[in-house]
């Protein structure tokens, strides 16, 4: 828990220390440095401070210029400071004497700590350091990424937990000095890193990827265990895939030696695995030109019309899933994605934690659906899921997700987009889960935040009056008041930053 000390009236006997200051620079070129900080407060009763500092970079490129505050001696680095002026931000040339200007008075009226620090971050590389809650979620699975770019690698090791696609890091040449992943942590070692890996499919084109490959080597060996449907079709359910057939042992163990072999040996090594996907049974959507039904057993007999091909089918997955922890350790993080997790607590117990993919749309009942996850009294509501997963490793991770997008039109009659990710935050505050920043599938990018809260530990649990949602944090509060429950605008939120409202959604006002 954060301590802080509130006088009644002033911020007198602020205590100013300054912690070393880290800057990142792009591959060959110098990093910034920020020498020479000297923080004081001003004595006119404004309860600004004024932090003065140097900032060097050989190469004289601008920089980006953040500031990290910590009211517990620098333990965590949570205390939001917003109201910023002077010499901060984009665009920070380097030379002696920059000053940048801190209303601490405003932010954190009466705050008067021995423990409280601060850190200036430079950034050549336009990258904004602020500090944020709850936790940021990103994932980066199928796209084209230039992983020699450092701007992309500082940018995206933001994140508290990052998905990238095991098959793209473990396809590319054993890397020759620090893989990406350790190039990750490197800017921020508290990243948690999973590898996406499919439960049950491989690709098509994989067959033409270098020998010794993940994609290659997952190929080759796992031919022999195409699925078929009761049509003696190439079971395919989903575009350019075939499906594995995973009742089969041999494959079951093929996939768990294959994943395990490239975490252990490859050069690059994850902290976990997102496992995509998980589902009570094998469903084909009408896009794909696939005959007959799923057969995994060959008996003729479509699996979801099959009792014990679906028992078998669970089965497997959950010996897949031990498989895998029996090889790489209780430490190594297994992440479900798909319906089965988010509907099942006796599956869902074997996770660390759960991806809803377009949620919520997914494993709630029609049509109030957000209202259904919101509900403590529906089993699979994100209070009850919450508990189920474990907690080992850090757990639980409860990833809410949705590529979709909606407009409206707000108060001044601006086309506005309800970006999904802005109502998963304060959902998130609510159920201590992560929240969406960036996802690379086509067109749908969520980005980076435009407003970044720290809103520091929460002081209790969410407290639950009818339609309202309530939780206090140390600096400030989330409300969130459910409407229709039908989504994309199932409720109205407010944030608020020791009273002040930094974020509010009340279709059509908005705030910013």
């Amino acid at each position: 828990m954060k301590r802080r000390s509130l006088l009644p009236a002033t911020i007198a006997a602020l205590v100013l220390f300054v912690a070393m200051v880290l800057g990142a620079g792009a591959a060959g070129a110098a990093e910034p440095l920020v020498t020479n900080v000297a923080p004081a407060q001003r004595t006119d009763g404004s309860g600004i401070v004024d932090v003065v500092y140097d900032l060097a970079d050989a190469d004289g490129d601008p920089c980006r210029v953040s500031l990290l505050a910590s009211a517990d001696g620098g333990a965590t680095w949570d205390l939001p400071c917003p109201s910023l002026g002077g010499e901060v931000g984009a665009g920070i040339l380097p030379g002696a004497g920059r000053v940048l200007t801190w209303n601490i008075g405003r932010d954190h009226p009466g705050i008067a700590s021995e423990n409280l620090r601060l850190r200036v971050v430079a950034s050549d590389l336009d990258v904004d350091h602020t500090a944020h809650s709850p936790l940021h979620y990103a994932a980066l699975h199928w796209g084209d990424h230039d992983w020699s770019d450092d701007a992309m690698i500082e940018s995206i090791a933001r994140s508290d937990l990052l998905c990238i696609d095991a098959e793209v890091l473990w396809s590319d040449p054993a890397p020759s000095g620090l893989s990406v992943v350790e190039r990750i942590k490197a800017v921020n070692p508290d990243c948690t890193v999973i590898g996406y890996v499919s439960v049950q499919m491989i690709r098509l084109d994989w067959e033409g990827y270098p020998a010794g490959s993940y994609a290659r080597t997952r190929w080759e060996a796992l031919r022999p265990y195409w699925a078929s449907t009761t049509t003696g079709d190439t079971l395919q359910s989903w575009p350019g895939k075939v499906n594995e057939n995973i009742l089969e042992p041999a494959c079951r163990d093929t996939i768990v030696a294959i994943i395990a072999d490239f975490q252990e040996h490859s050069g690059t090594a994850f902290d976990g695995v997102f496992w995509d996907y998980f589902n009570s049974g094998i469903w084909i959507p009408n896009f794909v030109n696939v005959t007959g039904d799923p057969d995994l057993d060959g008996d003729g007999i479509g699996i979801m019309t099959d009792p014990d091909e679906l028992a078998a089918y669970k089965a497997a997955c959950v010996d897949m899933v031990a498989g895998l922890r029996a090889r790489l350790g209780e430490g190594f993080l297994q992440i479900f994605n798909g319906q089965r997790a988010y509907t099942d607590s006796t599956f869902a117990a074997l996770s660390d934690g759960l991806n809803y993919e377009l949620f919520p749309t997914l494993g709630f009942q029609a049509p109030d659906k957000m209202r259904k996850a919101m509900d403590p009294g529906v089993f699979n509501s994100l209070w009850n899921a919450r508990r189920w997963p474990r907690t080992v490793n850090g757990g639980p991770f409860l990833l809410l997700e949705n590529i979709n997008r909606a407009f409206y039109y707000d108060n001044h009659g601006v086309l506005t987009t309800l970006n999904p990710g802005d109502s998963f935050r304060a959902v998130s505050l609510l159920i201590d889960g992560c929240y969406p920043v960036w996802d690379d599938f086509g067109e749908h990018f969520f980005g980076w935040p435009d407003v970044v809260h720290s809103l520091g530990a929460p002081l209790g649990p969410t407290a639950i009056q009818g339609n309202l949602f309530t939780r206090n944090y140390t600096y400030g509060d989330v409300r969130v008041e459910m409407g229709s429950g039908v989504w994309p605008n199932p409720f109205t939120f407010r944030i608020r930053l020791n009273g002040r409202v930094v974020e509010e959604l009340a279709m059509p006002f908005h705030t910013p």
